[in-house]
């Protein structure tokens, strides 16, 4: 079971890879990122404007269930 959903996750990104604008490129290293807001662990927003006196940030996405 745990095998096939990896199978469709890694299916579901080449998906989203194929109909992605091919304008966009992403983020590269080293690039200023456009400040956006995410839901934390604890249901608030947070934004990356409250960490601008950070030399830099990590991401990380989970399931918390």
């Amino acid at each position: 079971m745990k095998f096939t959903l990896i199978l469709l996750a890694m299916a579901g990104l080449g998906l989203l890879q194929a109909f992605a604008p091919a304008d966009k490129k992403g983020y590269g290293l080293g690039d200023t990122v456009e400040d956006f807001k995410l839901k934390n662990v604890d249901g608030k927003m947070v934004s990356l404007a409250d960490f601008k006196d950070s030399k830099g940030a990590i991401i990380v996405f989970s399931c918390n269930h």
